[in-house]
């Protein structure tokens, strides 16, 4: 049993070296390759780094969840469109049974007016239009540089993301590897 779980604790030594010295290290360094590249071809107009970042809140494209074992999930802005159409429809059948209930009641005042000789002022309802709170938008971070941006400026937010997937990963090996130890070490 106890050499199972030497074999065991190897492998995911093993996998944790490989994942830090190959994959984690070279997305965040081709990343940083390809923002610098990007940089360089827009020459003195435009640069690309920290100070040019807005810092306004807005919705994530990637959200790390964090439990016994973290996980990466990228967040659907479909799922949101498809949520505000919902609403939208919800909204729209209740507009329908105001204006329908509007109707009705307009069509009885004319009624009355058409009986009497003198006018009376017509019996508007307000629209009452609900507040709706304020959706932080949906947010692609390229587009805050515009709507042309380097294609080397693409490659760099896929490799940084590749590195968050890679850093979570990285983190449940450890996590793995560390209960393993613990296991060994009680027996």
């Amino acid at each position: 049993m106890g050499d199972e779980k030497t074999v065991e604790l190897l492998e995911l030594v093993s996998q944790y070296e490989q994942l830090c010295n190959d994959k984690l290290r070279t997305d965040f360094i081709d990343g940083f390759f390809t923002l610098g590249r990007a940089n360089y071809n827009s020459g003195s107009v435009k640069k690309y780094g920290v100070d040019s970042l807005d810092m306004r809140p807005h919705e994530p494209g990637i959200i790390v969840e964090v439990g016994d074992q973290m996980s990466v999930k990228k967040v659907e802005k479909e799922d949101k469109n498809a949520k505000k159409a919902q609403n939208d429809g919800i909204m729209n059948d209740d507009n329908e049974l105001r204006e329908s209930e509007n109707d009705e009641n307009s069509n009885k005042t004319t009624l009355r007016n058409r009986k009497r000789s003198e006018k009376s002022t017509s019996n508007t309802v307000p629209s009452t239009k609900e507040t709706k709170q304020p959706e932080k938008p949906s947010f692609n971070p390229l587009l805050q540089f515009g709507g042309l941006v380097p294609y080397q400026l693409r490659q760099s937010q896929l490799h940084f993301t590749a590195a968050i997937e890679s850093a979570v990963e990285r983190y449940n090996l450890a996590v793995r590897i560390e209960k393993l130890v613990a296991e060994l070490e009680s027996v």
